[in-house]
Formats: C-alpha cells, sequence, structure tokens
C-alpha cells in the first residue's frame, strides 16, 4: 500500500514532469493524477514501488505512510519572482515539508515553546509593528540583536535550513502551519552571506507579522514586499538608534561601521536612512549607484566579517530524543528517508557550543512512551 501524496511530494521535490515519472511506471498520465490526488491509500507491485524508489530517489517504505502535515505556500505568494516556475517553487515547500516532517517526530517526545508572534494588521505603522515583535520576543526597544536566528526561534518560531532552493531566486519563506495556524515556521537558503541571512530572516519575520491570514490578498494595493522590507530596517535597526546614529553626512564609508554593529548590508542601511529621512531619494539613488558600481550587490565589503548565522532548535530537539551527535540513522528510519540524506539535513544547522554537556536524552529516544522533555525557549544554545 502507498499513498499518492508521497508520490507527489518526491515528484515536485525532485522536479520531474508527471508524464516522466507515468512513462517510467509503464502507466497515463491521468493514471497517474488519479493516484496523486487520491485521499486513500493504493496497491502497487513491488516493480512498480521499486521504480517509485529508484527514480525518487526515496526508500521505498517514504511511500508507505501519509504526508503528516502539508505546508501552504504563504510567503511564496509574495517572494516568489516572476522567473520561477510552478515546479521550482513546489520543490521549495516540498523541501521544508521534510524538515517538518522531522520536527513532527521529534515534537512527540519534546515540548516545543508556545508561539510568541504579534498578529498585526498589514496597515498597522511598520515602525510601531517592529518595537511591537520586539517587546513580544523579549528583545528591548533599541539593543543591537547579536543572534536573530536564536531570537526568532526562543519565541516559537520553527526554522527549516533548507539546500539553495530555486536556482537562488527564492530565499525563503514562511508559513503558518497546525490545526489552528498556530505554529509559524520559515524556511531559508543556504549559502548566504551573512548579513542577507539576518535581513531575510527579518523579512520574513515580517511577513509573519503583517500577513498571517492564509486568504490575505496582495492585490489590494498594498506592497507586502516592501511592507516586509520595511519591518526588517526597523526591526533590525529602531528609529531612535538609527537618528542617533546614522552619520551626517552619509557616505558608503561612514556606514561601514553600522554595517557590522547592526548586523545589516549597506543597501539596507541607505534604504533605512531614506525610510528616516536622513537623506533624500536623490542622495538614496546615488549611493545605491555606487554599491552598483563597485559590484557590492552581490558581495558587500565585510562578507567574509562574520559566518552566517545558522538556526539552532531543530537540531537541538533532534539532539534531545536521538542524542548528541544524533543518531540519524534512527531518525532517518522514524522518517522513512535516507541516513546520507537526513545528515546532510541535520549538517546545515548549528551545533552545539565546543565543550558544553550534551543535553539530557528522552529515556530509549523516540521507543519510549513515558515523559517528555520541555524545550526551554528562554534557554541560549
Amino acid at each position: 500500500m502507498i499513498y499518492g501524496s508521497r508520490v507527489r511530494q518526491a515528484r515536485e521535490l525532485r522536479g520531474m514532469p508527471q508524464g516522466e515519472l507515468a512513462a517510467a511506471l509503464g502507466k497515463s498520465p491521468s493514471w497517474l493524477t488519479k493516484l496523486e490526488t487520491s485521499d486513500s491509500s493504493a496497491t502497487v507491485n513491488h516493480d512498480a514501488l521499486d521504480v517509485l524508489s529508484a527514480r525518487l530517489l526515496m526508500p521505498a517504505d517514504f511511500f508507505t505512510a501519509p504526508i503528516p502535515e502539508e505546508l501552504g505556500d504563504g510567503s511564496m505568494r509574495f517572494r516568489a519572482r516572476k522567473r520561477m516556475t510552478k515546479g521550482s517553487l513546489a520543490a521549495v515547500r516540498r523541501r521544508a515539508e521534510l524538515a517538518h516532517e522531522i520536527a513532527h517526530v521529534v515534537l512527540q517526545h519534546v515540548d516545543a515553546p508556545s508561539a510568541r508572534v504579534p498578529s498585526l494588521r498589514a496597515t498597522t505603522n511598520i515602525e510601531e509593528a517592529a518595537q511591537q515583535t520586539r517587546a513580544a520576543l523579549s528583545i528591548p526597544p533599541d539593543a543591537v540583536i547579536p543572534r536573530l536566528w536564536n531570537s526568532i526561534e526562543r519565541a516559537g518560531i520553527f526554522v527549516y535550513a533548507m539546500e539553495d532552493a530555486a536556482d537562488g531566486l527564492l530565499d525563503a519563506f514562511s508559513t503558518w502551519t497546525g490545526p489552528a495556524l498556530e505554529r509559524p515556521i520559515i524556511a531559508i537558503s543556504e549559502h548566504r552571506s551573512w548579513d542577507r541571512v539576518r535581513h531575510t530572516a527579518a523579512h520574513e519575520l515580517g511577513h509573519l507579522v503583517l500577513h498571517r491570514s492564509a486568504s490575505y490578498d496582495p492585490s489590494g494595493g498594498l506592497d507586502v514586499e516592501q511592507d516586509a522590507n520595511r519591518f526588517a530596517g526597523a526591526f533590525l535597526f529602531p528609529r531612535d538608534a538609527a537618528l542617533e546614529e546614522l552619520p551626517r553626512p552619509l557616505t558608503l564609508a561612514r556606514l561601514a561601521p553600522l554595517k557590522l554593529r547592526w548586523g545589516m548590508s549597506l543597501g539596507a542601511l541607505v534604504f533605512r536612512a531614506l525610510e528616516l529621512g536622513v537623506i533624500d531619494s536623490g542622495r538614496a539613488a546615488s549611493l545605491h549607484r555606487q554599491i552598483g558600481v563597485r559590484g557590492w550587490r552581490t558581495r558587500e565589503p565585510g562578507a567574509d566579517a562574520r559566518e552566517p548565522e545558522k538556526p539552532r532548535a531543530l537540531r537541538k530537539m533532534v539532539e534531545l530524543v536521538y542524542g548528541t551527535p544524533p543518531d540519524a540513522r534512527g531518525l532517518a528510519r522514524h522518517v522513512r528517508r535516507y541516513t546520507a540524506d537526513v545528515t546532510r539535513e541535520l549538517d546545515r544547522y548549528a551545533t552545539p557550543p565546543v565543550g558544553r554537556r550534551p543535553a539530557p536524552r528522552v529515556p530509549d529516544g523516540p521507543a519510549h512512551s513515558g515523559g517528555r522533555v520541555v524545550f526551554l525557549s528562554s534557554r541560549k544554545t
């Protein structure tokens, strides 16, 4: 017995056209469509299961269990660039679903913190929205945020690190999941500069705060991407601190120390200065041209000053259940995936600091039916 939803999940993950897989199975595309859209399980012979496993690069038993929870498109509706195909967007969402399934397994043994994310209207003043979010995340009003992912994850937001997706055209997306859409998720691609990672994290946080409704319609005149960018600037570099520290006159050279202090790109700092009226649109355009002429749009000075921040919480929860370092073989067995794939996925997350004692493991790991471990949101990792 297999589940068609699993077949579709794996096929979209691999970017394989439906007709190609149907031909490999010796079936018609309409047969495969019926299988993939069925709400119930279906029976296939061993040869067909072997073909699915070989062509979609998943163990055979991956197809024998339903998907615990499929993710919505969330902010992909806003962030996706016009050059992206529906197939590439689906592949990104499916990658995040595999990480979400790991979370689903460990959450049977670990209690994650409840989400502390304000739900505000898109018409809310951006500066006020950023300050309300800082308060909800227990961040002082004008303080530098040294470890952004840590602050976000401690607020009960699940962060999933994915391999570079969609040919680099999609940095990240965010969505809400759970029976009551109570669990916020951010999925982010790796291989980004440290300042871009921070901006992307704050940008997606803005979508979670301002555009929560699953039915939110971006056609109503609001530029949701611009709103999320403005939120990111206000969240990372609060108004009062920015007005005090932004230099006058403002030059790229004089912005460099602020880049390192506040963890923002030069381009984002220029945008923030324009937003607060420190410079006018003409000066902002001039500075952006200077950034472009110098080739800094893709890689600014200071790109090597720090390592990009990595999310930590999912791996830490895995460690609580599967030990430190995690028993990847055991986890792979429970999520029905190859051990090598699970290992590569976990390697995208931050590991415990050197010298720190491993967290206590759930007795007997996933096989244990007794007590649970509370994953404390206030504990630094």
